[in-house]
């Protein structure tokens, strides 16, 4: 289950906030702030967009909401979020017909 599956893991990792860092290079302290300001800003409504896709049974906007909230996830250490992501990811694209 999601839920309990990400509640067993830390919701921050610092690690891949440095990576993020690291790719930014020289200009990461003036492009950083910026960038969380804009996940923090979009992760509610990717998370909103997803909830609405479920009750509506979109399954496929439900898979691109998930898979974005993984990977913005990621890339700012918000490992709870992008494990649970990754997982509704993951059971979207089952779900999803050929």
């Amino acid at each position: 289950m999601v839920a309990s599956r990400a509640s067993t893991l830390a919701a921050f990792d610092p690690v891949g906030l440095q990576n993020l860092q690291d790719i930014l290079g020289e200009k990461a302290g003036e492009i950083l702030p910026g960038l969380l300001d804009d996940f923090l800003e979009e992760a509610p409504k990717l998370i909103s967009a997803a909830t609405e896709a479920l009750q509506e049974q979109k399954i496929k906007d439900l898979c691109r909401a998930a898979h974005t909230l993984k990977s913005n996830g990621t890339d700012f250490g918000a490992v709870a979020l992008a494990e649970a992501a990754r997982e509704l990811e993951a059971s979207s694209k089952i779900a999803i017909p050929p």
